[in-house]
């Protein structure tokens, strides 16, 4: 079996992302093209300019703590941004724009192991401690902010793991498309091929750039032939609770209650950057959320009412499959309302 074969069986087999990498190192190698060599030097090595770095490598984070009181201790609770002065909120909305994944592929491997063997579905980025008291008092009345951070979560990073595997191949399959005859010779010494033409499969269907092409580009093969990448209707796909953090059957108090349903708000701010749901629908859920936890830190809870906003927020997303996961937390939500108040 030659290189290029094995490249494409590895990808669909179980090998790990940077042994594959180094074998597309020397597939571009002999391939003599800039594009796809720094790449994969990238991908292995890490990337130092943030100018480089695709899109698959930006991931949004939200911002937890802890915090207590003389009375009282709340772990690993997020920090809402409407809880803040108005002239204070762009620069927190700062904290909770994407985090930059630089590090190369073995990096990023060793984190997921190390993630394994912790059992744990996150990984923490802190933030300094300088700020740890403008959280004071403010995200929950009357308690003191100890530690402050923001999450990676494992499922994120296998995805980007995911993402430099799935475009590999479909880059290495279209090149054996455009050139038949010499994927069989792993593409050695051949003065035919066409740099240009690969370095706009490496923009299009590695980097997924098509900010130039509009969603499709025709790209002109030795023979004349056409072949066509298309991109238009691409979307995100949404995955409840990827970050891992929500955990509704642990709750044990209205207090503890509580903070999951922050959660939940901010859970639907992800729904929303990945395009499952409108801002519209978000703003409609988030509104009945938040009236039902207003009421819910009230001192004499009304829960007849609780559970109408839990209901009415849980029908507005109810028609929606791409949230289903959502529905299924307003659920147990309603029984943990039932359970408390």
């Amino acid at each position: 079996m030659n290189l290029f074969a094995e490249i494409q069986d590895d990808i669909l087999g179980d090998r790990p992302t940077s042994a594959i990498l180094r074998k597309a190192r020397v597939l571009a190698h002999r391939l003599k093209n800039q594009e796809f060599s720094s790449w994969v030097e990238f991908e292995l090595n890490g990337y130092v300019d943030a100018a480089t770095l695709p899109n698959y490598r930006k991931i949004t984070s939200q911002i937890f703590g802890d915090f207590v009181s003389t009375t009282r201790r709340i772990t690993n609770a997020p920090v809402p941004l409407n809880n803040f002065p108005k002239e204070w909120r762009e620069n927190f909305k700062k904290l909770e724009a994407a985090i930059n994944i630089g590090d190369g592929v073995v990096k990023i491997e060793a984190d997921i192991n190390a993630a394994d063997t912790a059992r744990k579905n996150e990984l923490k980025e802190p933030l300094p401690p300088s700020i740890f008291k403008y959280f004071s008092h403010r995200v929950y009345p009357n308690m003191n902010c100890l530690d402050a951070w923001r999450v990676i979560s494992r499922q994120q990073l296998i995805q980007i793991l995911e993402t430099v595997r799935d475009r590999l191949q479909k880059f290495t399959l279209e090149l054996s498309v455009l050139y038949p005859d010499f994927s069989k010779t792993d593409f050695a010494n051949n003065p035919s091929i066409s740099h240009k033409q690969i370095g706009h499969m490496v923009q299009i269907i590695i980097l997924g750039d098509n900010s130039t092409f509009e969603g499709s580009i025709n790209i002109e093969s030795k023979e004349g032939d056409m072949t066509v990448f298309d991109q238009r209707n691409q979307t995100v796909g949404y995955q409840y609770n990827a970050a891992g953090n929500i955990n509704f059957d642990s709750v044990r108090d209205r207090v503890e209650l509580i903070a999951e349903l922050e959660k939940l708000k901010l859970e639907l701010t992800q729904a929303v950057r990945a395009k499952a749901i409108s801002d519209e629908i978000a703003t409609k859920a988030e509104l009945k959320l938040t009236k039902a936890i207003q009421l819910a830190q009230e001192p004499e809870p009304n829960k007849k009412t609780i559970m109408k906003y839990i209901n009415e927020a849980k029908t507005v997303l109810s028609d929606i499959s791409s949230v289903a996961g959502l529905v299924m937390a307003l659920i147990k939500v309603g029984e943990l309302v039932s359970r408390f108040f």
